[in-house]
């Protein structure tokens, strides 16, 4: 068989010819045959040229065919789907670089001890209503954290945007975070802090690592029942991805294949540590 028929059924697939398809290709067949076998040459012209208003028939038939025209619209409405996404990342950004311009330097600056423990406030009226979506009825922090953090993991991935361009190295405050719904991993390893805090949890501690490669990193670590759990939403499925014994844990921790190679500090509100 010729390779126009080869080329168009691989294409559109056999079973999605029409029967006016099907005898176009068929005649082509047939032409392309006596072509390959027609020495004369004034026969071959007049075949070439008959094979040449079939191929064009076909052509329109095919530009009309109502699969094609089905397939067109369904990529462009992915393209346009697309394009929205890329839309609501741009607006994303700009009311994150908008907040951080409309701040003074010396609020985004926080360097001390006690300047980074503040950052995990969570006194606002915001946490108590972010509390009450995520906690489960009738809950115990004995009982029921986990349950509370799975929630909190659904919540961010839902409701938030986490920004992966370079920012500026400003650190917003969780209360921050939490009024604009994005923030960078920074951003957003805090405001979880904050959260842990709230529900009871206060060993829960945001730590800044130097990976194997020498980049930076911060996740959240805690300790529940014996149990470490590093929360890094960012480089995780799901929010007990590394729940553990704390060496089982460290030894499964490789954000983007890379190692811890040495904890800088930890902080929270409670506490800091170098």
């Amino acid at each position: 068989m010729s390779k126009i028929i080869s080329k168009i059924k691989g294409v559109l697939g056999e079973e999605t010819l029409h029967e006016k398809e099907k005898e176009l290709l068929e005649k082509i067949s047939k032409l392309q045959q006596k072509l390959e076998k027609e020495t004369n040459s004034e026969k071959w012209k007049s075949l070439a040229k008959d094979l040449n208003n079939l191929k064009e028939q076909l052509q329109d038939l095919h530009e009309n065919d109502p699969l094609k025209l089905k397939y067109r619209l369904q990529k462009l409405t992915k393209e346009l789907a697309e394009e929205e996404v890329k839309n609501q990342e741009v607006k994303t950004l700009k009311k994150y670089f908008q907040y951080i311009v409309e701040k003074d330097l010396a609020y985004l600056q926080k360097t001390s001890a006690e300047e980074l423990k503040q950052l995990c406030n969570y006194d606002s009226i915001d946490f108590d209503m972010i509390i009450e979506i995520i906690k489960p009825k009738n809950y115990s922090y004995e009982k029921n954290y986990l349950q509370a953090i799975g929630n909190l993991y659904s919540l961010l991935e839902n409701e938030f945007k986490i920004i992966t361009e370079n920012t500026p190295d400003y650190l917003l405050s969780a209360e921050d975070t939490l009024k604009l719904k994005c923030g960078n991993k920074v951003d957003i390893s805090i405001l979880v802090c904050a959260i842990m805090h709230k529900l009871g949890d206060y060993n829960a501690k945001v730590t800044l690592a130097v990976l194997s490669d020498f980049s930076i990193i911060h996740f959240v670590e805690t300790t529940y029942k014996n149990k470490t759990l590093i929360f890094d939403f960012y480089n995780s499925q799901k929010y007990n991805d590394y729940l553990d014994s704390f060496e089982k844990v460290r030894e499964k921790y490789k954000p983007e294949g890379k190692t811890i190679r040495e904890i800088k500090y930890s902080f929270s509100k409670y506490i800091y540590e170098k």
